[in-house]
């Protein structure tokens, strides 16, 4: 953690994680995400990092989170063989995706505004009661990261050397 200007000179966890960490992300300076393999979900909280149990993620190697910005308490992650879920502040619960390949990003715009992207050029969105695909000129490229400021405006890289800009 880097923090007021400190150089870190320590993880603030005493001890590493069963599973890797892959993707970490902010909706404000004290509350932080993480996920990584083996199911691993970590809330950091105010500087205290808490390991989170979350039995349907099981151990699937969960490789990116997000969630919109403040006031909201939603979370979503996804990972590998299509798996994606949500925190809704209270309870986990997981969506059907109908993909298997894997998911390598999510970016969350609001609660009902969800895009996903992974291997195969497969794009999702999430309109707040389903996950529908998005037809693209991916073809069979790993996309690899979306950043998306509105619905309107929703980028992505991927292998190839690839970069899109969607206006739905």
């Amino acid at each position: 953690r880097y923090s007021n200007g400190a150089t870190p000179t320590s993880p603030i966890n005493a001890t590493a994680y069963s599973g890797s960490i892959q993707s970490i992300w902010a909706r404000s300076g004290s509350e932080v995400w993480a996920v990584g393999g083996n199911g691993t979900v970590v809330r950091i909280n105010n500087g205290t990092p808490s390991l989170i149990t979350v039995p349907i993620a099981g151990t699937t190697k969960l490789t990116a989170v997000s969630g919109p910005p403040s006031t909201s308490s939603h979370v979503w992650v996804v990972g590998t063989a299509g798996f994606a879920m949500r925190f809704d502040g209270t309870a986990w619960t997981k969506l059907t995706t109908n993909v298997s390949v894997d998911l390598n990003s999510v970016a969350v715009v609001g609660e009902s505004d969800v895009w996903m992207a992974g291997a195969a050029g497969v794009l999702l969105h999430w309109d707040g009661t389903r996950i529908s695909p998005v037809l693209g000129p991916f073809a069979n490229r790993n996309l690899i990261k979306l950043h998306v400021t509105e619905s309107k405006n929703v980028w992505l890289v991927g292998s190839g050397r690839s970069i899109w800009r969607l206006e739905p």
